[in-house]
């Protein structure tokens, strides 16, 4: 679970949905308004504890059956969110890489390559929502298949394994892949976190860069 600083999870339902402000419209786009509204409020609650009548109601939709017309379920509707952001992170973690590669790699800018698309990835106030979507997606055993399924739309992610790899010839297969997992687990808590407490650029790439740091050596310990 999630470690979660000012959570509201023991508010009601009822609660939660007063308390939020409907999204604006945006030129009638109901698909568009629920896949918004969803990635934030999966990313705020998880996955779990959000209804998609609260989500319809998010999205400005006067029909409560909205997301099921759209998306089908919940499944969807993540399948959805994964669909409108990964193509963009593909190709950014490809320059990333690049860039990367003609500098040497290192597991520095490896773990950069592969956290830093996700992290430029902000809603039109600047919050990193799809950040907290995803880290309540991976860290949450309930959910985190949907990321296994949607992990084949970002091969790069196979490619920074192997020069992982290659940086750590005294770990067997299965021990840096448990590794891999860990880090991944703590880098999104780190981006989480950062992004809760520290919103303001220079500190949160402060406290970004510096879990980067604590990635690559949690990887190459002996």
């Amino acid at each position: 679970m999630l470690l979660r600083v000012g959570s509201r999870r023991c508010q009601a339902s009822s609660e939660r949905d007063m308390a939020r402000s409907p999204l604006k419209k945006r030129n009638g786009n109901a698909p568009e308004d629920i896949i918004r509204a969803a990635e934030r409020l999966f990313g705020e609650d998880g996955v779990s504890l959000v209804s998609l009548r609260q989500i319809a109601i998010a999205a400005n939709q006067v029909n409560n059956f909205a997301v099921q017309y759209h998306f089908g379920d919940k499944d969807g509707l993540i399948q959805a969110i994964f669909q409108r952001r990964l193509p963009y992170i593909e190709n950014r973690r490809r320059i990333q890489m690049d860039e990367a590669r003609r500098e040497g790699f290192n597991l520095y800018n490896l773990n950069e390559a592969l956290f830093r698309p996700i992290v430029e990835e902000v809603d039109e106030n600047g919050h990193r929502v799809y950040v907290r979507f995803l880290a309540q997606i991976v860290c949450d055993n309930r959910t985190a298949h949907h990321w296994l399924k949607a992990s084949s739309m970002v091969p790069s992610i196979i490619e920074i394994m192997t020069e992982q790899a290659k940086l750590c010839p005294h770990l067997s297969e299965t021990d840096l892949s448990y590794r891999l997992q860990l880090v991944n687990a703590m880098m999104f808590q780190a981006i989480y976190l950062a992004d809760q407490n520290e919103p303001e650029v220079p500190k949160f790439e402060a406290k970004f860069t510096g879990a980067l740091r604590m990635a690559a050596a949690a990887i190459s310990a002996p």
